[in-house]
């Protein structure tokens, strides 16, 4: 479903990863420690990114909230079956 391969970049919150989703190359940013304003800084850019629309701007995957992994995913070449196939993975294993 979702790899992390290679750290490619760290900021203050979190890690990004090159990984594959649905073996499509994507982006996925991670956090290091959730407190609650590094959750709601987070969410407010997972909530950005997902309306952003722009050539130069990646594609918003999706978002993964949980104990195990908390990222956003994002990639400039996931076709919509392979979107959707990759949240009805993740609902089938979280809900």
């Amino acid at each position: 479903m979702l790899s992390l391969k290679v750290r490619i970049g760290a900021g203050a919150f979190g890690e990004v990863f090159r990984g594959f989703c649905l073996g499509q190359p994507v982006a996925i940013k991670t956090m290091l420690e959730v407190s609650d304003a590094g959750a709601r800084a987070f969410r407010a850019e997972i909530l950005l990114t997902a309306t952003l629309r722009h050539p130069n701007i990646v594609q918003f995957v999706g978002a993964c909230w949980g104990r195990e992994l908390t990222c956003l995913v994002s990639s400039r070449s996931l076709t919509n079956e392979q979107l959707h196939a990759f949240f009805m993975l993740f609902i089938n294993k979280f809900f």
